[in-house]
């Protein structure tokens, strides 16, 4: 099945949630009688322009779902894409600008990774605009921003799954290491996957973590050999996590990988068959056999 449909179905249930928030939202004087519009910002172009253009794809379905059941407040629901370029703090900054500033919407999905929602916060926390966001760090809905409402499980729900199966069901005790990305994605992550452990009287063999967008890993991944980890609890991006694996694999070394983005399209596309085995937490699997599920993931793939 394409996994391009957990990203689509990520898009999907930020627009339903958009709805409801901008149909709720105060509207005052000539904002009233406009046509209803929401803002998203997404990555379009750059390293994570493929989770983007899934996740577009998702909103578009959204929409049209809407305005064919009546739109909201009696009105088409029209959209405006701008581009944060993913994980970029900066480019993140600029598309909440513009929603803000020249489309003025009173509701906006994302920005979805954790660095860049946590360095937009303040620019919308005085109650200008609403956030729906997918991203995970615990931090997101724990930073004290009213305007601000999580779409998915954060990464303590997150980690607390991958450890209760690696502990269950693989027996990966004492052999369980964690790889994770130094931001706020990656640190977050990994304190929960340790406190996870914590909780079960377990350690990591060993800790390592490597800077976004790094290409060789090689001194960590002979680190966590080096440690005896059999799992690693991988918390990075999905175009890193990716050559992680694939490095892995190529140096012989015979660890499973467990993560939180290891079902992400981009991740597939580029582990290739490095991916097989790898355990990942989503919240959405297109493979469900759930007819729910199944009518949604015929629809977008068909769209």
């Amino acid at each position: 099945m394409n996994r391009k449909t957990t990203m689509g179905m990520r898009g999907l249930l930020a627009l339903a949630g958009a709805g409801v928030a901008l149909a709720t939202t105060p509207l005052g004087g000539a904002a009233a009688q406009e046509q209803p519009l929401i803002g998203v910002s997404l990555p379009m172009t750059g390293s994570k322009a493929l989770v983007g253009r899934n996740f577009k794809q998702g909103v578009e379905l959204a929409i049209a779902d809407i305005n064919a059941a009546g739109g909201v407040l009696g009105k088409p629901l029209q959209v405006v894409f701008e581009d944060d370029q993913g994980d970029n703090t900066n480019g993140a900054i600029n598309a909440v600008n513009k929603i803000m500033q020249v489309h003025k919407t009173p509701v906006m999905i994302g920005p979805h990774y954790s660095v860049t929602q946590m360095a937009t916060q303040n620019v919308y926390c005085n109650g200008k605009v609403v956030s729906l966001t997918g991203a995970t760090g615990v931090a997101v809905t724990n930073s004290g921003c009213k305007y601000v409402i999580r779409t998915r499980s954060n990464d303590d729900i997150q980690a607390k799954a991958i450890i209760d199966y690696a502990q269950k069901e693989l027996n990966a005790g004492d052999k369980t290491a964690v790889f994770y990305a130094n931001d706020d994605f990656g640190k977050s992550g990994q304190a929960r996957v340790v406190a996870q452990m914590a909780a079960l009287g377990l350690k990591p063999v060993t800790v390592e973590s490597h800077n976004p967008n790094d290409k060789d890993y090689s001194a960590q991944l002979a680190k966590l050999k080096n440690a005896g980890a059999a799992l690693v609890v991988l918390w990075a991006h999905d175009t890193d996590a990716a050559l992680i694996v694939k490095q892995a694999k190529q140096f012989g070394l015979p660890f499973r990988f467990a993560g939180a983005v290891l079902s992400e399209d981009a991740f597939l596309k580029l582990a290739g068959s490095g991916a097989e085995g790898a355990m990942s937490a989503s919240y959405f699997v297109p493979t469900d056999p759930n007819p729910a599920v199944q009518t949604f993931v015929q629809r977008y793939l068909g769209a």
